[in-house]
């Protein structure tokens, strides 16, 4: 327990020290990691049961050879397919955006030390450093959050790729 109220006081602290742009990173960060949940659980529990009930409904059909056939046959997969990869491209962007939320913190930290060094000419280093800690700590969440995100991404969309192959082999047109 006292483990997770330390995890918390510091990345309190580092939401602190990041500046408000590092509220904006952590939002678009939950969200991306939310989306991708949700993927893995469809691909876990609900793609099963989908494909099931698309498998039995392509077997009950009488005629499975005619270009109609094919044509039902390419519908039902391409439904399965938008089921599937919903999300995905939102899940993309939301990793594209972190490396700028933390760019655009790093300007935000730099544009408050110029204010310091308008205000009080090279003499407090104090204020200085805090914005250049600003901008690095938002430049680094903004990288962390990509990082992850282009890892995550990657295994959600082969998932996708995979599943959908699984399922073309198993709605399949009679000789």
């Amino acid at each position: 327990m006292l483990v997770i109220q330390e995890s918390f006081t510091s990345l309190g602290i580092l939401m602190e020290r990041g500046g408000p742009m590092m509220w904006t990173l952590f939002f678009v960060i939950l969200l991306f990691w939310s989306l991708s949940v949700d993927r893995f659980l469809f691909f876990r529990a609900a793609f099963d049961k989908k494909l099931s009930g698309l498998k039995s409904n392509w077997q009950a059909r009488e005629e499975r050879r005619s270009w109609y056939a094919y044509q039902i046959r390419r519908a039902m997969l391409s439904d399965l397919k938008m089921q599937t990869e919903k999300n995905i491209g939102i899940i993309k962007a939301l990793v594209a955006i972190c490396p700028l939320c933390g760019l655009l913190g790093t300007v935000v930290g730099m544009i408050d030390v110029f204010d310091v060094l308008n205000a009080t000419g090279s003499n407090d280093s104090r204020s200085i450093a805090a914005g250049v800690s600003q901008a690095t700590i938002t430049t680094m969440a903004g990288m962390v959050g990509a990082l992850s995100g282009l890892f995550i991404a990657n295994m959600v969309e082969r998932q996708a790729r995979n599943k959908l192959k699984q399922a073309e082999k198993q709605i399949v047109l009679d000789n």
